[in-house]
């Protein structure tokens, strides 16, 4: 999501029109059906195992099993052997299956909430909000086709969030400033999103919800030393 006024955003839809809106969402419906089917769906890709080494292989055994029945990883299995968190199972099916997965599963997944004077300003102080606060998240879809993660946050939080005198806010995941948002706006849980601006609708959807995922079940529990994945044959 951009940072802009209610009324500029009004205005932008006013003009764009409802016809173009409707193929938009269209559009973005198909994408995120697409994906879907493909992450969380039914897995028809290759039998893997992936080993992710760390001091902590007990937690990342938690984290990686959540993580990875979200994406949709079929005959899954979750051991730790040693340092090893070790995950088995039939990957999705996408191209980039032996890289994205690996990555996702390992992800840091760190969320922060900053106050700025404006969008273009580099997250500085203590965050309003962190991935602590997150209570859940889910993929939606805005009115102009383009998929968004809508956030929940504890209620503490969220006053925190709402509370704040900044015009606007940065939202940060694992370093990178993802969306800004109007802190005007009164923001809530039917109302906090990051909503990246890609070039395309499929990638937008790929990314919202490789975050969602991420998001979902909070950041990893220690850094990871290793990663590796080895497929069947």
């Amino acid at each position: 999501m951009r940072s802009r006024s209610p009324d500029e955003r009004n205005a932008r839809l006013m003009i764009v029109g409802f016809p173009v809106m409707l193929a938009a969402v269209i559009g973005g419906a198909f994408a995120l059906l697409g994906v879907a089917s493909m992450i969380g769906g039914t897995a028809a890709g290759e039998t893997a195992e992936i080993r992710i080494t760390s001091s902590c292989p007990d937690e990342w055994a938690q984290l990686v099993e959540k993580r990875a029945t979200d994406v949709g990883i079929g005959d899954l299995a979750v051991a730790v052997e040693g340092s090893d968190a070790v995950l088995t199972g039939v990957l999705p099916g996408l191209e980039d299956d032996l890289t994205a997965i690996p990555a996702l599963l390992t992800r840091t997944g760190e969320l922060e909430i900053y106050a700025a004077e404006t969008i273009d300003d580099a997250p500085s102080g203590e965050p309003l909000a962190t991935d602590v606060d997150v209570v859940n998240s889910w993929l939606q879809m805005g009115m102009m086709g383009h998929p968004f993660v809508q956030l929940e946050l504890q209620p503490h939080a969220l006053k925190r969030v709402q509370d704040s005198p900044a015009p606007v806010l940065l939202l940060v995941v694992d370093g990178e400033v993802l969306d800004t948002f109007d802190a005007d706006r009164e923001p809530d849980d039917d109302d906090l999103r990051i909503q990246p601006a890609l070039l395309t609708v499929e990638d937008e959807v790929r990314t919202s919800t490789d975050l969602k995922i991420v998001l979902q079940h909070g950041k990893a529990p220690c850094a990871v030393e290793d990663v590796s994945i080895t497929t069947e044959g």
